[in-house]
């Protein structure tokens, strides 16, 4: 179940960083900050993954998954004798919720397959998913205590009005989560008055928006899942935003573009020089640390006029996003395939034992069909699927296979059916309810009325 969960946050962490992408074009079309994007989109992962492992989600998604499975084939011709609209949109909708239900039941087929083929994999991949987490957490913790220890000696300075630490080669950079503190090295120190008010501008506002914060957060998540691809992409996106973010509101209170990226120059030279033991020290103490990697991008943020906005364009991008964040939520979880597959290990049988009609109008047509498999015997005839959607005037004694799907049944016209039913090779022992539309659940799980 493990490898099947991780190869389920990668499928879906790797759509969720296609989305942020395209999100984050919009946010820049629009003037607003883009790190809230990927912010967003690694809270999303998280929040994806534990869902998807959390202990009651086999229940609670086979419950609440069945319903929207109730779509079949055969709805459209089943309600076209009773709702004139049918053949218009609503018709169309109801052909839309039948593919999605059969694409979702085959995905599921697939992924439990895929389950037990990988199931082999679990306790190994456990056991690296532990070394490599301690590992990070090692490096993690001894250069924040290396970076603390640093801090203590350092020179303390007042430029343009703000505390700053001078120290030998690290920074410019902004630290801290309870106590903030500027980094400023000392080569800094040698510029003209006017670049250095601005490398400790950028700083300072990297305090005020408590990026550093938001960088440690996102570097805890990649040090509890550090098998997690996408999410280290868009770690290293935040990094980009945060800083791209950062320029933005600089360059509004100090409109020099020129003289601002001179800056940057000069930091990012200056970062090249710097050791990877350096630069490990960096990313935990100092995240802020400017990367030599994002500088092109930045100095053609901050040079692009954004005279090529476009509603249009906004627009389409807008739709692309939503139609990945659609696709994010069709995948179906592992859990939930798990439980389809456990639930088909024994045939789910439903035998309807009584049958009441409330408040109808004779002659009466109830119609039964089947979505995604499930098979109707009628007395005692076998359960068998259905080909076409039965027409009946009474309910005769049944016997319903819902083991690979569900079987529904349909008052045409005014009033109400009452079923009452036993099932054996289900998670339910007894089923009953009233309704126009009854949906006996596949897996025997249950029965939803409307």
């Amino acid at each position: 179940m493990i490898a099947l969960w991780m190869a389920y946050m990668l499928a879906t962490g790797a759509i969720v960083a296609l989305t942020c992408h395209l999100g984050e074009h919009v946010a820049r079309l629009a003037g607003r900050p883009s790190r809230i994007v990927w912010s967003a989109g690694i809270l999303a992962m998280l929040l994806i993954g534990a869902l998807a492992a959390r202990p009651g989600a086999t229940t609670t998604l086979l419950a609440t998954s069945a319903p929207s499975a109730a779509g079949s084939v055969a709805i459209s011709e089943a309600v076209s004798d009773r709702v004139e609209a049918s053949s218009g949109w609503r018709a169309r909708y109801v052909a839309l919720r039948s593919r999605v239900a059969t694409v979702r039941g085959a995905a599921e087929r697939e992924i439990s397959a895929a389950g037990s083929r990988l199931s082999g994999w679990d306790r190994p991949l456990v056991a690296l998913w532990t070394v490599a987490t301690l590992v990070l957490a090692t490096i993690a913790v001894s250069a924040a205590y290396e970076g603390n220890r640093a801090r203590r000696g350092l020179d303390e300075r007042k430029i343009a009005g703000t505390r700053v630490l001078v120290t030998d080669r690290i920074g410019p950079s902004a630290i801290g989560v309870r106590r903030g503190a500027i980094l400023l090295p000392r080569w800094a120190l040698d510029l003209d008055d006017a670049l250095v008010r601005l490398v400790v501008r950028h700083e300072h506002e990297h305090l005020a928006a408590r990026d550093p914060l938001l960088l440690l957060g996102a570097l805890a998540a990649l040090v509890l899942l550090p098998w997690d691809i996408p999410l280290w992409w868009c770690w290293r996106r935040l990094r980009l935003a945060v800083e791209m973010d950062c320029d933005a509101r600089v360059l509004r209170a100090y409109p020099d573009v020129r003289r601002y990226a001179q800056v940057l120059l000069l930091t990012a030279q200056r970062a090249l020089a710097a050791t990877r033991a350096e630069r490990t020290l960096m990313t935990v103490v100092a995240p802020m640390q400017p990367h030599p990697s994002h500088l092109a991008r930045r100095i053609v943020a901050m040079t692009d006029s954004r005279t090529k906005r476009s509603r249009r364009r906004v627009a389409l991008l807008v739709c692309a996003a939503s139609i990945l964040a659609a696709a994010t939520a069709i995948l179906p979880a592992p859990r939930r395939a798990a439980a389809r597959e456990t639930a088909t290990t024994e045939r789910a049988l439903v035998h309807i034992t009584s049958v009441g009609l409330v408040k109808v109008e004779l002659p009466i047509k109830i119609l039964v069909y089947t979505s995604g498999g499930g098979r109707v015997g009628l007395g005692l005839d076998s359960p068998k699927a259905l080909t076409d959607t039965l027409r009946l005037d009474h309910l005769p004694g049944m016997t319903l296979d819902v083991t690979d799907g569900d079987v529904q049944l349909r008052i045409v016209g005014p009033g109400r059916i009452s079923v009452g039913a036993t099932v054996t090779g289900g998670t339910s022992t007894e089923l009953s309810g009233e309704g126009r539309h009854i949906t006996l659940l596949r897996g025997g799980t249950g029965i939803h009325t409307e």
